[in-house]
């Protein structure tokens, strides 16, 4: 994961991304496990700042199964109950270390 701050700008914008895949040896867990660990580290990074999710404005969601969203999207609302930032999801034929699911998200500050 990163951040990225934008020191042109008097508001912090926050670039962040989530892999879940290295939290594993194997990926043979289910999505809505993959999606929760996506999910909490860019939670984990924004309280580090002193952020919440409530503070994120966009989303891109990267897949390798889109058959797969339903059971992330269940996910996503659970993490997203008061705000519904922008929200982009795509279906990719591969990600870095073979994860099943990558996030972006920006947040302001």
């Amino acid at each position: 994961s990163y951040t990225s701050f934008s020191p042109r700008s008097k508001y912090c914008i926050i670039f962040l991304n989530s892999n879940s895949s290295l939290s594993f040896k194997d990926n043979t867990h289910p999505y809505s496990l993959f999606s929760t660990i996506s999910f909490k580290n860019i939670e984990a990074i924004l309280k580090a700042g002193g952020l919440s999710l409530d503070h994120v404005i966009k989303t891109t969601v990267y897949l390798t199964d889109f058959g797969e969203f339903s059971r992330m999207n269940q996910v996503y609302e659970k993490f997203f109950e008061k705000t519904k930032p922008a929200r982009a999801c795509v279906q990719v034929a591969a990600l870095p270390k073979g994860a099943k699911i990558e996030m972006d998200a920006i947040a302001h500050a």
